[in-house]
């Protein structure tokens, strides 16, 4: 019958839209449970995955929170590298393991902190990104990014 089929479909793209904004509610409530009030959130309709992004900084965090976390980002890229900027990334996607820096790795083992890899982003710019908590349930991440470039 005709109308089943059109029922059939309208109740794929119900299904489609309830989907994401469970997905984007989950994030903004993730968000909200670190202390992040009106995140923005961006959907990947290809993939189905909805993400927050936030730069860190004084304006998001206490100074001295701020300035804990630099000390321990800077301290987990060593010397040869600075850091250049933190950004906190609450997703429903899930980054897979992947190619480390050795001393990194070790210092995050050392401080229980799930590194997961260093992304290259140009010939002397990078990207370490750190599982910083995850929630199997509702099957949403918490993830600290830190941007850094090689010292001169």
């Amino acid at each position: 019958m005709r109308f089943e089929q059109i029922v059939e479909e309208l109740y794929e793209r119900y299904v489609s839209v309830v989907e994401k904004e469970k997905k984007i509610e989950i994030v903004k409530e993730k968000a909200r449970e670190l202390g992040f009030e009106n995140v923005e959130v961006e959907f990947n309709e290809k993939a189905e995955t909805a993400r927050a992004v936030i730069e860190l900084d004084e304006t998001k965090l206490n100074e001295e929170c701020y300035r804990k976390l630099s000390e321990i980002a800077e301290w987990l890229v060593s010397e040869k590298f600075y850091v250049t900027k933190l950004k906190l990334v609450v997703t429903t996607t899930k980054i897979e393991q992947g190619d480390t820096a050795e001393s990194t790795l070790e210092k995050a083992n050392k401080i229980s902190l799930n590194y997961l890899k260093c992304k290259r982003v140009d010939i002397d710019s990078y990207i370490d990104i750190f599982e910083i908590e995850r929630d199997d349930e509702s099957s949403v991440f918490v993830y600290l990014l830190v941007y850094n470039e090689e010292s001169s």
